[in-house]
């Protein structure tokens, strides 16, 4: 045996506390049965997990993540079980002693994101059930990263609410990417599409640390948006909560000792869970009852295109905003399981439905036909198509992609006759534009060159970024080699050997 393993139970318990990440617990847990009986013992064990999760970079996110979630669950509890009345906006109105009185959901918001222990891990900020709470979350998020690397995925295989102006190519577009599910599923084509990608299985320990951290991240910075979401419609102003917004923000993005590829991984999980499994799943919620809009559309879109298409476009929108990462496992889970009749349906709970938009604000009415192509149910289309863009506007007000500086200015007041609505994809923009400009940050760093061989990275991203976002846990697995793999996007062939 190694003198290692010798060593006394005290001094391998300590060895623990230093360990990088959950998995290498585990991992030295199975060395030997020395090491596995120090962690046999349930205290000791969630000691070593609170020291772990509290020094852990990959998990710097999951305390703020979980008392956002108890913030969640309180504004849900306040709509179904307290007052069914709207969260009120402070407005910029100062008080006789000079400053702010904000209410208790908004300083919940920032000191749920914001609030960091000066002691480190304690029981105090960890207390041994949120430590099993993360521990479980963290499991549980290991399904998405199953889900990414089943398939390597193409440009063809996301669709935004924003990539088409045009009914027929927006549909034309999402058919394929549930087209090309179904193909993959029957055997048609191999799970990898090119070379690069054969190697590309599985991820090491640093990979998964980054997936992780990135699930985590885009979750706080949904649920913060979802919080948005909950407050009064219309407001006179909503500087203030813009404001909170900045500095929540700020908090989740500024503090990384490698900012690009983080900015990076996070965009690429975006595009991998509301532009890919949304849209491929989402068809289990299609043509539920009219009052479930936002959260469901048209499934037959070419029975009238162009409202169909509007319902689609809402739903994608209104998932990306209503719909955390467990709800997109949620619905993979319901849809691959689901069967079609004459079978019993999978219908979701209520309280599901409760805990995503629990206001009855804006809620659609029941019973009305959203599906039918028949000229007497336009009325009932146009009512509703009234009610999703105060959704929209809604959403809209809690953009992450908007500051103090500029808020939203995207507002809805009707639908053209003939076209799609006008929307943004702000949250995918925010992302993108958050990594190209850390990457500008650093550029501008480097010593002098010459310009004119080199293209603007906002010129060449988009092409090289769709050929290459899949595999965003291997060619950017530092910070230095995702600046040298995107420096090299830039270099202008001038032909000359």
């Amino acid at each position: 045996m190694s003198p290692f393993l010798r060593l006394p139970p005290e001094l391998l318990e300590e060895i623990y506390h230093y360990l990088g990440s959950i998995d290498d617990v585990h991992h030295f847990g199975r060395t030997c049965k020395s090491t596995l009986h120090v962690i046999q013992r349930q205290t000791v064990y969630t000691e070593i997990m609170r020291s772990i999760i509290g020094t852990s970079s990959q998990h710097r996110f999951d305390v703020s993540l979980s008392r956002m979630l108890d913030l969640h669950r309180d504004i849900v509890r306040r709509y179904t079980q307290v007052l069914d009345r709207p969260v009120r906006a402070t407005q910029p109105q100062v008080n006789p002693h000079g400053g702010v009185i904000f209410n208790d959901i908004e300083h919940q918001l920032v000191t749920a994101v914001t609030n960091t222990c000066p002691h480190g891990p304690c029981r105090l900020c960890l207390p041994d059930t949120r430590v099993h709470e993360i521990l479980a979350r963290y499991q549980g998020l290991r399904l998405l990263e199953d889900q990414w690397l089943r398939r390597q995925l193409r440009d063809i295989d996301v669709v935004s609410v924003d990539c088409s102006k045009d009914n027929s190519e927006f549909i034309r577009l999402y058919q394929i990417v549930l087209g090309r599910e179904e193909d993959f599923r029957d055997g048609n084509f191999a799970p990898r599409s090119s070379d690069e990608a054969e190697t590309c299985t599985g991820f090491n320990a640093d990979q998964r640390g980054r997936f992780h951290c990135a699930i985590v991240s885009l979750w706080l910075l949904n649920e913060i948006r979802w919080v948005l979401t909950q407050f009064r419609y219309p407001s006179p102003t909503f500087t203030l909560q813009i404001r909170m917004l900045e500095v929540c923000k700020r908090f989740i993005t500024e503090d990384s000792a490698i900012p690009i590829v983080e900015e990076l991984d996070r965009f690429a999980v975006f595009r991998f869970m509301y532009q890919h499994l949304l849209p491929v799943h989402g068809s289990f919620l299609a043509d539920r009852c009219s009052s479930k809009l936002p959260l469901t559309f048209p499934s037959d879109l070419e029975k009238h295109s162009l409202y169909c298409a509007r319902f689609l476009q809402v739903f994608l929108l209104a998932g990306q905003t209503y719909m955390q990462p467990p709800d997109i496992i949620d619905l993979l889970v319901r849809s691959r399981t689901s069967r079609k009749p004459p079978y019993p349906l999978l219908i979701l709970p209520h309280t599901t439905d409760l805990y995503r938009i629990p206001a009855s604000a804006f809620r659609c009415p029941t019973g009305l036909d959203y599906t039918s192509p028949d000229p007497a149910r336009i009325m009932d289309k146009r009512l509703l198509m009234r009610n999703s863009i105060n959704h929209l506007n809604i959403i809209g007000r809690a953009s992450i992609k908007q500051s103090e500086m500029y808020p939203n200015s995207h507002w809805f007041t009707r639908a053209n006759g003939t076209d799609l609505f006008d929307i943004v994809d702000d949250m995918s923009t925010w992302l993108r534009e958050k990594a190209l400009v850390r990457f500008d940050m650093h550029s501008k760093r480097l010593a002098a060159r010459d310009w004119t061989k080199i293209k603007g990275i906002k010129t060449v991203f988009a092409y090289e970024w769709e050929r290459v976002w899949w595999r965003i846990w291997w060619w950017a697995n530092s910070e230095d080699k995702a600046v040298a793999k995107m420096e090299r996007w830039r270099i202008v062939d001038t032909g000359v050997p």
